[in-house]
């Protein structure tokens, strides 16, 4: 990628982050907007991954992984006696360059240590089950949406809530709505995912020209991803009258950031 489109893509990546508002607490996030554009659901989804990242991770936990991988790699490229602006200096001020280096940094960071570390498959896989979600949002809602995860206890320690704004939620929305929580009851009352989704692709086969059907077929493979719990409740703590909410609890493992970072050392040793 040149270096034009790069700048682009950061400055379009700002533009979409500084038209949200951010709420943060110990174990939560949650962010608020509006999609503008189609492709701006993969910049949302990207920024929901690092705040879902931050979450499980912590902030002092990553502060440790960036560190001491930034430690480790200054060491292998014989610069650990050295500041950025004398890497600024040794690269002549060219930028590419120092590009080069910085992408060096992250690729050591992600494919040398966060691979290794609990939690990678885990952000993929639900980042992937926010983006579609957030499709539905700028299909068929407003395009407003309030995102909300939080780290609890219990048997589905992972809780996202996904609240939707509607411009006209007339009688033939909520219908729609009424009988797309049916469908989700129907998928949540199935203990394989497995098997939901093979009954909402056979459902989908015979019933091809029912949008809600469609919509099933997609609460169905999030399932069979991430093994969710999914509700819909026809009612929104942040629009209103005029929101729905889709809760999806996700079973993961919970680590101790104490454990993270004593793996993140034998990591390194290695």
């Amino acid at each position: 990628m040149g270096v034009k489109r790069e700048r682009e893509r950061i400055y379009k990546y700002k533009d979409v982050y500084n038209s949200m508002t951010f709420f943060h607490g110990e174990g939560a996030i949650k962010f608020c907007g509006k999609i503008e554009k189609w492709e701006n659901i993969e910049i949302i989804s990207r920024i929901f991954y690092k705040k879902l990242e931050e979450a499980l991770y912590t902030k002092k936990g990553l502060n440790y992984i960036y560190e001491k991988s930034l430690t480790k790699i200054m060491e292998k490229n014989n610069l650990s006696d050295k500041n950025i602006l004398d890497i600024f200096r040794e690269k002549k001020f060219h930028l590419e360059s120092v590009n080069i280096l910085i992408m060096k940094i992250f690729d050591y960071i992600y494919y040398n240590i966060k691979t290794n570390l609990p939690y990678v498959k885990t952000l993929s896989m639900v980042t992937g089950a926010v983006s579609e979600l957030l499709e539905n949002t700028f299909k068929y809602a407003s395009g407003e949406f309030s995102i909300t995860a939080r780290i609890r206890n219990g048997k589905y320690p992972l809780v996202i809530k996904i609240e939707n704004g509607y411009d006209n939620l007339n009688d033939k929305v909520k219908n729609d709505l009424l009988n797309l929580q049916k469908g989700i009851d129907e998928i949540n009352s199935k203990e394989d995912p497995e098997e939901a989704f093979a009954t909402a692709v056979k459902e989908r086969i015979e019933n091809e020209s029912e949008d809600c059907k469609h919509s099933r077929l997609g609460f169905a493979k999030i399932r069979m991803d991430v093994n969710a719990k999914m509700k819909l409740a026809l009612s929104s703590s942040h629009f209103g009258e005029k929101g729905i909410t889709l809760t999806m609890a996700v079973p993961i493992r919970i680590h101790k950031i104490e454990d993270i970072m004593e793996k993140v050392d034998k990591i390194l040793k290695l």
